[in-house]
C-alpha cells in the first residue's frame, strides 16, 4: 500500500473516531477565550510561556496514562514516578555527566520501573491497579531516601530555558506530539488496521480502545486493489 493511500486511510479513520467530539472542542475553546478575557496577560509571549509551563508536566503525565489506558492498562504509580524522576534529576545533574547524565538516569529509572511492574502484572497475573498502588508507595519511599529534604541542583541555564519567558515548554510538547503521531502512523495503524483476508473475510488483529473502530469481522469480497480492500475492512463495510 502506498504512503499516500495509507495516510488518507489513517486520516479518514481518525475523522470518524473524533466526529462526536466537536462539542468538547467548543467547550475547551470557550474556556480558553474566557481565560484570555479574565487574564489578558496570557496573550503576551511571557504570559503564554508561564501558562504552558504550568500544565506541561501534567500534559506529559496525561499522555503517558492515555497510552496505557488505550492498551487496556492502568497505573497508579505515575505521580510518585514523576517525583522520583525529579529527585533523580536534581541529584545527578551536578555530577560529572551533567544534564545528559541526569536525563539518562531519569530515563533508565523510568524504563526499569516500568519493566518490573509490567513483568509482575504480565507473568504473575496480578491486577495492575494493585501492583501499581503498592509500587507507588515503594517509589515514593525511594524518592524520600534519595532526597530526604528539599535540595538538589539544576543548572541555571536549564531552569531559564524551561521556566523562563520563552515558550520552550510548548515547543517541546509540540515535538512530542508530532513524534507520537508519527509512531502511531508507522507502527500502531498498520498493525491494528491491516486485516488478514481468509476466505473472503477480514480477520482483524488487536483493536485498541473500547470501541474497536477500524476492525471488522464482516465478510468483504476480495478486490483487485489492496488499498480498496483494506479501506473496506477498516470501514467495516461489506
Amino acid at each position: 500500500m502506498s504512503t499516500s493511500s495509507s495516510s488518507r486511510l489513517y486520516g479518514s479513520i481518525q475523522l470518524r473516531r473524533n466526529r462526536g467530539l466537536a462539542g468538547l472542542y467548543l467547550v475547551v475553546a470557550a474556556f480558553l477565550i474566557l481565560y484570555a478575557l479574565l487574564f489578558p496577560g496570557i496573550l503576551s509571549i511571557g504570559g503564554f510561556s508561564k501558562f504552558t509551563q504550568n500544565w506541561f508536566p501534567l500534559a506529559l503525565v496525561t499522555m503517558a496514562q492515555a497510552l496505557l489506558m488505550l492498551n487496556g492498562g492502568i497505573t497508579l504509580a505515575i505521580g510518585p514516578l514523576v517525583s522520583l524522576g525529579a529527585v533523580i534529576a536534581a541529584t545527578t545533574m551536578e555530577g560529572a555527566l551533567g544534564v545528559p547524565g541526569g536525563i539518562l538516569a531519569v530515563s533508565l529509572a523510568g524504563l526499569s520501573i516500568g519493566a518490573v511492574i509490567g513483568a509482575i502484572v504480565t507473568y504473575l497475573r496480578l491486577p495492575a491497579i494493585i501492583v501499581t498502588l503498592a509500587g507507588s508507595f515503594i517509589i515514593g519511599g525511594v524518592a524520600l531516601i534519595l532526597l530526604p529534604r528539599p535540595g538538589g541542583f539544576i543548572p541555571g541555564w536549564l531552569s531559564t530555558v524551561l521556566a523562563g519567558h520563552t515558550p520552550v515548554a510548548f515547543l517541546l510538547l509540540i515535538v512530542i506530539l508530532g513524534a507520537l503521531e508519527g509512531l502511531s502512523r508507522n507502527a500502531v495503524r498498520p498493525r491494528h488496521l491491516r486485516g488478514r483476508r481468509q476466505s473472503g473475510r477480514c480477520v482483524p488483529l488487536r483493536c485498541p480502545g473500547r470501541t474497536g473502530e477500524g476492525c471488522s469481522l464482516r465478510p468483504v469480497r476480495p478486490s483487485r486493489s489492496p488499498d480498496r480492500s483494506l479501506r473496506r475492512c477498516a470501514d467495516g463495510v461489506g
